[in-house]
């Protein structure tokens, strides 16, 4: 990497640096007496016990993150994405200006992810398969979020994006007085301090594109896509005339993606897992389609679809 892309990098990271925020751990504490009495129509509770349990808020104010108990430290936002540059620069030539900064739920959990390098492979129908790749380091003030990396890909030609199943790995962030900012990420055995394990994480992208490949050599029957529609979203064509209005619609939603993905990449299990991801990606109705896609039913409904493609392929 030349000085003007390392240049290029840094100016990136401070620019991010600059839209973080900073989190306050706030006290609840019981309504007042008053409060109580109206509530519960008793005048022996003269005296109310404080809860030992919290709200996190943006310093700046607004809406609470969420709702955590005693010993919940927040990670903030800025130490962790120090700590993540930190690690990209110790053990990788990554490019620092790929980097990009998500807040989802308002700012309830926050993901930083890198570009890494993209997967390409000729796909059934012989096109050429580009789908760009992501590391991500995620966490939360919502008192259910814990912090963890993972991969997600994107799919270039129809811009199908998800969080890749298999490949999250828990972090631990210490924020001790002499241990300041440090992180250890989970392996299969014990903690690792440091950043070492981030590498294994990068070289993970070989396996994610052997299954993609092995996705696209596996032919599916339209028996076959029934059963996996049927197990991903509950129900398929097989039932279709017990169903009412609105899950007709929806089953006839779900199928246009499939039959749009398999015309364009084989009636495969690769094509069906792409139908699944083109109708949450691009169809499904949604308030928030980010939020959707990675923290809600989106992100559920994708794990569930290559949990079930695994199923069908033989390694």
């Amino acid at each position: 990497m030349n000085t003007e892309q390392i240049t290029k990098g840094l100016q990136h990271v401070a620019n991010i640096e600059k839209q973080l925020f900073d989190v306050a751990k706030v006290p609840l504490y019981p309504p007042t007496l008053d409060a109580f009495k109206e509530t519960f129509g008793t005048k022996d509770a003269e005296q109310l016990g404080r809860p030992d349990y919290f709200a996190t808020y943006k310093t700046t104010g607004g809406s609470p993150l969420g709702t955590i108990g005693k010993d919940f430290t927040p990670t903030q936002p800025r130490e962790l994405f120090s700590s993540f540059v930190e690690c990209l620069s110790d053990v990788s030539e990554l490019d620092l200006s790929t980097i990009q900064y998500r807040e989802l739920k308002g700012g309830a959990k926050v993901q930083f992810t890198v570009k890494l390098p993209s997967i390409s492979f000729k796909n059934a129908m012989k096109v050429g398969d580009e789908v760009a790749t992501n590391l991500v380091i995620q966490t939360g003030y919502d008192g259910l979020t814990k912090t963890t990396f993972n991969l997600e890909t994107l799919r270039l030609i129809c811009t199908n994006g998800m969080t890749v199943r298999g490949t999250e790995a828990g972090v631990s962030f210490k924020n001790t007085k002499h241990n300041v900012g440090k992180l250890s990420i989970a392996t299969d055995t014990a903690w690792v301090a440091g950043c070492e394990q981030i590498i294994k994480m990068i070289d993970q992208t070989q396996s994610v594109k052997k299954a993609f490949q092995l996705f696209d050599k596996t032919e599916v029957t339209r028996k076959e896509v029934d059963a996996y529609v049927k197990k991903v979203f509950g129900y398929s064509n097989t039932e279709r005339a017990e169903l009412g209005k609105v899950k007709t619609e929806r089953l006839d939603q779900i199928m246009a993606s499939f039959d749009l993905e398999m015309s364009r990449t084989g009636n495969t299990v690769w094509g069906m897992l792409n139908g699944v991801t083109h109708f949450t990606n691009h169809i499904a109705e949604t308030d928030n389609r980010e939020d959707y896609m990675l923290t809600g039913a989106g992100l559920l409904t994708n794990d569930k679809a290559q949990k079930f493609a695994l199923e069908l392929v033989k390694p």
